[in-house]
């Protein structure tokens, strides 16, 4: 009987941390290509903070590249989020984006893992 007492206990403690665990996902983070500043911008707008400039030296002829923001899909509101390079958050729901994928980019990349957060603290926007 006590075997039987101890099994219960461990389901009991992994199913807790499940649970958990399931109030802080994580997202994964992409970050569209563009072959000109024009392309991106119609994606994601006219913030400066939307489309950088960047290296080049991989694109033949040099020919610049654009990169648009870092951003995950928010499923529940419908709009990408995008992550600053200091972490911060911001609502882009204007953004030329269907289901997480930018309309005029020639190729997207991983950017990484974002953690949620609690609730809806893991949708923090700013009105810069």
């Amino acid at each position: 009987m006590k075997r039987s007492q101890r099994v219960r206990l461990v389901i009991l403690g992994t199913l807790g941390a499940t649970a958990v665990a399931g109030c802080s996902p994580e997202y994964p983070l992409q970050q569209a290509r563009y072959a000109s500043l024009e392309d991106c911008r119609r994606d994601w707008g006219y913030d400066y903070r939307n489309c950088q400039n960047g290296d080049g030296s991989s694109g033949g002829g040099g020919r610049y590249v654009y990169y648009g923001p870092r951003y995950y899909w928010d499923r529940e509101r419908g709009y990408p989020v995008a992550v600053d390079a200091d972490g911060s958050r911001r609502a882009v729901p204007y953004a030329n984006v269907a289901n997480g994928t930018p309309r005029n980019a020639v190729g997207m990349k991983s950017a990484g893992i974002v953690r949620g957060g609690f609730g809806g603290s893991a949708h923090a926007s700013s009105g810069g």
